[in-house]
């Protein structure tokens, strides 16, 4: 909010920036000096040759709200969802519930207050805003953009590093061997060439298809989790835990919800490709709650047929015999599997998006 305030406050006196097209003048050329974020922009729009890319298209965005929502559901919607039971195994239910509420509504806040900082900037100075560093570039100079820059490219190299590992996890829990660390290589080598996808209606289909394995996620937990309470795994579980719960514990469990509402770092550029920006807050809306039902279905399923003895990747639990945190080859759950292969497919669905956000930060 104080970054907001900042923003209004520095650019409501900051001259309005006109980019005007003499005739026979390259793309991006300016009839006056402007400020470091126009000029940036004209210089980029000059570089580019015969590239066009995707989100820097002069004609706007291409983007509905509903292709935004999937988009935004994507993103938020990983392979941390395979730790929600054992979150909910720690602090019970009703704790569980109101934690990820109150995660829902903070993301929630936070991405309306960044979205309005955007629309602050594109309003104030005339440049339509593509990356976060334009954002920082208005609000704090060349050391903002710096900064920002900085953030937000080691944010996504710091996700798709996650991601590549857990992709080899599941996939070694698919088949093993070789183990996983060599099914990180094998499938780092494999889905970075998904990160090279440059069509937005590419993207948009991909988030689709990323949307349906992120339920196909809630379907196997639930599968998994009434065969689990059938095979009394979850016997003698006190789901309220109101008793016995934490308070030390609630915090954590609040981070892991503020992590996996998270879509922040991606705002800018999914905001920058709508064709009509004022559906960013009902895509926001929706998207968040969609994501807050999913994280509380398969939380307090994943917890009511595990039990506490949850492990804290569910995957892992979907067997009939574990040995040091892993199951056994031979005692697997169909279900498991299916979930395993959800993981492997949802993840290199999110490559491309994240690594489409970040080559535009870096172009």
């Amino acid at each position: 909010a104080s970054v907001t305030r900042h923003c209004r406050a520095s650019l409501l006196f900051a001259p309005r920036v006109f980019i005007s097209q003499a005739p026979g003048a390259r793309p991006g050329a300016m009839s006056a000096p402007a400020s470091f974020v126009s000029r940036s922009s004209a210089n980029l729009e000059a570089r580019r040759s015969d590239e066009e890319l995707p989100l820097r298209k002069s004609s706007g965005g291409l983007s509905g709200t509903l292709a935004t929502s999937m988009n935004l559901i994507t993103i938020m919607i990983g392979a941390g969802v395979l730790a929600l039971p054992k979150v909910f195994a720690t602090i019970g239910v009703p704790i569980g519930c109101a934690v990820t509420a109150a995660g829902c509504c903070i993301s929630i806040y936070l991405c309306d207050i960044l979205s309005d900082s955007i629309g602050v900037v594109q309003a104030t100075t005339g440049v339509r805003v593509r990356t976060l560093e334009d954002v920082g570039a208005a609000c704090y100079g060349e050391h903002g953009r710096r900064i920002t820059r900085f953030v937000i490219n080691n944010t996504f190299l710091g996700k798709a590093s996650v991601y590549f590992v857990l992709i080899g996890q599941n996939l070694a829990f698919l088949h093993s061997p070789p183990m996983y660390r060599g099914w990180v290589v094998c499938g780092g080598i494999v889905f970075m060439s998904l990160a090279f996808v440059r069509s937005v209606a590419t993207l948009e289909r991909i988030a689709f298809s990323g949307v349906i394995c992120s339920f196909f996620y809630l379907l196997m937990v639930v599968i998994g989790s009434f065969q689990a309470n059938a095979e009394k795994l979850g016997a003698g579980s006190d789901l309220m835990k109101l008793s016995e719960a934490d308070p030390s514990l609630i915090l954590p469990a609040l981070s892991v919800m503020l992590f996996s509402f998270g879509p922040t770092d991606v705002l800018a550029t999914v905001r920058s490709n709508m064709a009509d920006q004022a559906g960013m807050r009902p895509a926001i809306c929706a998207s968040h709650i969609a994501v807050g039902l999913f994280c509380v279905t398969v939380g307090a399923l994943g917890f009511w047929g595990f039990g506490a003895g949850v492990m804290d990747d569910v995957t892992q639990s979907m067997c009939a015999e574990v040995v040091n945190g892993h199951c056994v080859d031979g005692t697997k759950w169909v279900s498991g599997y299916l979930l395993a292969a959800a993981v492997v497919i949802n993840l290199g669905i999110s490559i491309p998006i994240d690594f489409y956000c970040l080559f535009s930060n870096i172009e």
